[in-house]
């Protein structure tokens, strides 16, 4: 999967989980409308509790024919096996990030 769909997917869900999980706990028992249990907070400092971090694994793979190709591998490394004469070389590289959230959700 590239990063930039992974990204923006992984967001997309998370606010859609959040906002979902509230409209589920919306009324209570008595019938009552309450108020949002769950927020993702604006701001992007993680030690403050706020932002989204990302923190993937970028594969570079290059094949015995001298073709290179980055993934992104999500926590998932694959193998394959197979009777081809030919050497494959990978490097693993992470990248960590924060996304800044700009304002309430929930």
């Amino acid at each position: 999967m590239d990063l930039d769909k992974f990204v923006s997917e992984s967001l997309a869900e998370i606010t859609t989980g959040i906002r979902d999980v509230n409209a589920k706990l919306k009324i209570g028992k008595n019938g009552e409308e309450l108020p949002n249990t769950f927020f993702l907070k604006p701001g992007g400092k993680t030690e403050l509790g706020t932002g989204i971090v990302f923190d993937v694994a970028v594969t570079t793979r290059k094949d015995g024919n001298g073709k290179a190709s980055a993934k992104v591998k999500l926590a998932v490394f694959e193998g394959e096996l197979g009777g081809g004469a030919g050497t494959t070389n990978e490097q693993v590289s992470r990248i960590k990030f924060t996304v800044y959230v700009g304002q309430w959700v929930g």
